[in-house]
């Protein structure tokens, strides 16, 4: 038998005839295939307080490179409701960490939000292998054009309205942060630059929680959020 990422695969024991092969062939073949997935999708239902789950996601990358999202997770119609520092519970009501001993292989979730709680969790590895992001923090107080490399400190006493440039002129990270925490209610718009979409969609974007944010990566044509 051979485990690999979340599989068990049952085949021809080590010291049969062809067995070592077929053993290495299948770990060689499932290893390429969990490592090509770039995003993972976990459940735990019921994770009772003050308790820990282990997630296993085969990244073969530090934990530091991932990127995840946390939900609660409504076990009846599987609507899944984003955790963020506004939301009840708050994200601060969770630990996400490396499990010890598993830095590559593995994800702990511990619950400290007071009751058992169904949960969802979305990781994803994103390469940014060449992309620069310059240490350089822009106040925003206004509907402002984005600037490449930059991380944008968005007021949000008001709502803003802040428009992408031209994907085809970098690579490099743009960063939008709420920085007054109130992007829930005065919402943070994306805009296009012109006819590319953004994750997707030939639409705006909307950062839309409080002390919310995100980065956007251009491949040439569109954006991608991050």
């Amino acid at each position: 038998m051979t485990v690999i990422s979340r599989l068990l695969l049952d085949h021809p024991a080590l010291d049969t005839a062809g067995g070592a092969g077929l053993h290495a062939s299948i770990e060689t073949i499932y290893t390429r295939l969990g490592d090509a997935v770039d995003s993972r999708f976990f459940t735990e239902d019921a994770l009772a307080d003050s308790s820990s789950v282990d997630f296993e996601h085969n990244f073969k990358t530090a934990f530091s490179t991932l990127r995840y999202d946390l939900y609660t997770r409504d076990t009846g119609t599987g609507e899944l409701t984003l955790v963020t520092d506004a939301s009840t519970p708050a994200l601060s009501s969770f630990t996400v960490s490396a499990t010890p001993g598993f830095l590559t292989t593995k994800i702990r979730v511990l619950n400290s939000s007071g009751s058992a709680r169904d949960i969802a969790l979305v990781v994803r590895h994103i390469d940014l292998t060449g992309i620069k992001l310059e240490q350089v923090t822009l106040a925003v107080s206004s509907d402002v054009s984005l600037k490449f490399g930059r991380v944008h400190l968005v007021d949000t006493t008001a709502a803003r309205t802040l428009t992408l440039p031209d994907p085809a002129l970098s690579k490099s990270v743009i960063v939008v942060k709420d920085s007054t925490g109130s992007a829930g209610t005065n919402v943070i718009t994306i805009a296009r630059f012109g006819s590319e979409t953004i994750e997707g969609a030939a639409a705006s974007y909307s950062l839309d929680y409080d002390r919310g944010s995100l980065g956007l990566v251009s491949d040439g044509t569109n954006w991608h959020v991050i």
